[in-house]
């Protein structure tokens, strides 16, 4: 725990623009919050109130000449910890004045100790809220402008996602949102998953990786199947990768040094390989700790919830769904997440094995809890033409929040050995089913 003034010298230095400054005050930054720059703050405050922007940091330096202008650091964990320290002085404060209570009345000190607990304890923790009529214009024009300057810089609201068609109909990957990506076994759903992060990180944005099946190892390989196909066009197997088999190492070396200069350590992965099993709380921790734009797990259904419970209990699946939901929503990122379809899955009306059928939401494994909480559902099955299932996929939409649910297949190139994946034409510009339009 770092010291009131170092902690609340960190955040002063991280109040960057609105947007940051807007965050705080949700999160019941005040006057009170400060104990040693308790004048920057306020001075801070009444700035943004009176011209609508918060000061730079010259402008900070002018009025107050001692204080230290420092980079500035991720502003959620430095609110945390000026939250912490002024639930510490809170909490002193009260067992010093309450002192002669406990001496008189253990019960009635214990009653009024527990109203206290409670009321600080709330402090600690927070649900993101706004109050709708008050600094409206302020906060929400601030909102917009941040999404057309995104837009603007990069072409595309949100995380681009590699497929033409999404990125179009959903505005790329967006903050706050959980993808959930359904299949039957061995249809490529790690795959997909693989290039999803891929695209992210190609287009500049960190990626974290969770594996809780595929060792890290076997995810690398993975990784440079896709990647050296994405970057360069080149052809370097998967299986190759895997087996010790023959593989271009000139060319190898020359991808991999690309990756090592571009990177900028923005892809994490996890893997189980210590026998550590992932739940909610420790997925979190490590979002915490690398602050990605966007999360993929590759299996939720193999995650337990913060309680130790997993996905072959409902209830705990339910949990692990609400649970990556709390993370996507929490941090402000993206969540993709694979997981599998039942049995009763790809089958046609006769009840015959087809794969080329798709799965749909009440055919989610272990429960429809994932669909409830995600925001976006996908199905990923055979093409129709058997002779092309071993390069391609369809791709089909089956829940959309508060959108127009595309409804046409999207057809995907699938030799991922090859480490080739995409859309196989350009996307229909028009096709919606807007029955299935969801509130």
């Amino acid at each position: 725990m770092l010291t009131p003034e170092i902690a609340e010298r960190n955040i002063l230095n991280s109040i960057e623009n609105n947007e940051s400054y807007v965050l705080c005050k949700e999160r019941g930054v005040d006057k009170d919050t400060f104990f040693v720059y308790k004048e920057e703050w306020e001075f801070i405050d009444e700035y943004q109130k009176k011209y609508k922007r918060v000061p730079s940091k010259e402008i900070i330096k002018t009025q107050f000449p001692k204080f230290k202008i420092d980079a500035p650091l991720p502003i959620n964990p430095c609110i945390d910890e000026i939250i912490e320290h002024r639930t510490q002085r809170n909490l002193v404060k009260f067992l010093n004045d309450n002192a002669s209570i406990a001496q008189q009345s253990p019960k009635d000190f214990l009653q009024k100790a527990l109203k206290e607990f409670s009321k600080l304890n709330r402090e600690q923790t927070y649900n993101s809220y706004s109050v709708f009529d008050n600094n409206a214009a302020d906060t929400r024009i601030e909102r917009l402008k941040l999404k057309q300057e995104a837009k603007k810089k990069q072409g595309l609201l949100g995380i681009p996602t590699g497929l033409e068609t999404l990125d179009r109909e959903m505005y790329g990957w967006q903050p706050g949102r959980l993808i959930g990506i359904i299949a039957r076994l061995g249809m490529g759903k790690s795959w997909l998953l693989s290039y999803f992060a891929l695209a992210a990180h190609r287009a500049g944005k960190k990626v974290l990786f969770i594996s809780p099946e595929m060792t890290k190892e076997e995810v690398e390989d993975r990784f440079d199947t896709l990647y050296a196909r994405m970057l360069f066009g080149w052809s370097i197997k998967n299986s190759a990768l895997s087996s010790g088999g023959f593989v271009d190492i000139d060319k190898y070396q020359k991808y991999l040094e690309v990756l090592e200069k571009g990177g900028g350590d923005r892809l994490h992965i996890y893997d189980s390989a210590l026998g550590k099993p992932f739940s909610t709380d420790i997925i979190a921790d490590y979002v915490d700790r690398h602050k990605p734009d966007i999360l993929c797990i590759d299996g939720v259904y193999l995650i337990s919830s913060s309680n130790g419970g997993d996905a072959t209990d409902w209830r705990s699946f339910a949990d692990i769904s609400r649970g990556l939901k709390n993370i996507a929503m929490d941090h402000k990122i993206a969540v993709l997440g694979t997981s599998q379809a039942n049995r009763d899955a790809g089958k046609d009306d006769k009840k015959k094995n087809d794969l080329s059928v798709h799965p749909t939401i009440e055919q989610i494994g272990y429960g429809d809890s994932l669909a409830q909480y995600a925001d976006y559902i996908f199905s990923l099955a055979f093409p129709y033409n058997d002779e092309e299932r071993k390069v391609k996929r369809t791709l089909k939409m089956l829940k959309a929040r508060g959108a127009a649910l595309y409804s046409d297949l999207i057809e995907l190139h699938f030799e991922v050995n090859e480490g080739r994946i995409g859309e196989v034409t350009d996307p229909k510009p028009s096709a919606y089913d807007e029955d299935d339009e969801e509130e």
